[in-house]
């Protein structure tokens, strides 16, 4: 399986902007990491006055040996423990989902509610990707205060959120959107072993899929990227910016504050995709 990644360097003014992207690895020995370590040296060598590294995400509080920061928390896990090595400051681009949301539903049509579906079919998917399905066995995932306000007016009875009365909602809505539900068979409709994971996986991806969930998907997806653009920006008015990003973001994130109006001038732009 080839090892991505991608460097791009850019020059704002007087400040340097480096973008690197890559795919997520829990290994410090992996090429990523060995590439991403010289970079970084690269960065910090040619960069003239204060310097900042940037995660895409938010940074481990905990510290580990650099094997185990990247095992645990991958790329976020490395920058800390690089950055304390170079005593360069660290820091995240995190946006909260919040303002994400909040931003797509005034750039786009999409209903509160088409979101909030969204967000439960990706925690699903989520749960079943990393093995903890079992966590819903009983009751379901942890709902945030707000979205429980909300499906109180859409479930009754609610009760505490029992999971099999979840689950027929979310199936009825999605089958309702979409003609076809998230269960393998009607009659299991209480049994997460029957759930089409399969299907749930398709229709929350971002970057494949052209359903109503893929679309939405796609528009949380611009609405983080856009913010992240932003953030990189800001730090770049102030210090030569290292950012380290998923790979998939690179293209869009560029494209934004490119279009921010910032008079970006290349100066050096390459692309490495190796195995």
């Amino acid at each position: 399986m080839p090892k991505k990644y991608q460097i791009l360097t850019y020059c704002w003014r007087e400040k340097s902007l480096w973008l690197f992207g890559c795919e997520h690895s829990a290994d410090s020995n992996d090429l990523r990491y060995s590439t991403l370590r010289k970079t970084i040296n690269k960065f910090i060598k040619q960069s003239e006055g204060t310097s900042v590294l940037a995660a895409e995400r938010a940074l481990p509080t905990e510290r580990l040996s650099l094997p185990r920061m990247t095992k645990k928390y991958l790329e976020m896990g490395f920058l800390t423990s690089m950055g304390e090595t170079l005593t360069v400051p660290v820091i995240s681009l995190e946006i909260s989902f919040e303002k994400i949301v909040q931003r797509t539903l005034k750039n786009t049509n999409f209903s509160p509610e088409d979101i909030l579906i969204w967000k439960m079919l990706n925690r699903l998917w989520w749960l079943h990707s990393t093995q903890k399905s079992q966590i819903i066995s009983s009751k379901f995932l942890a709902i945030a205060p707000k979205d429980s306000l909300y499906l109180t007016k859409k479930i009754a009875p609610i009760g505490s959120y029992l999971a099999g009365t979840v689950i027929t909602y979310l199936d009825a809505y999605v089958r309702d959107r979409l003609r076809r539900g998230i269960m393998l068979t009607a009659s299991s409709q209480y049994n997460f072993k029957f759930l089409d994971y399969s299907y749930i996986t398709k229709i929350v991806n971002p970057f494949h899929g052209v359903t109503l969930f893929n679309k939405i998907a796609q528009e949380l997806n611009y609405a983080r990227e856009e913010f992240l653009a932003e953030n990189i920006l800001t730090q770049l008015k102030r210090r030569n910016t290292f950012a380290v990003v998923g790979l998939n973001h690179v293209k869009s994130i560029t494209s934004i504050i490119k279009k921010r109006g910032v008079k970006i001038r290349d100066i050096e732009k390459v692309a490495v995709l190796q195995g």
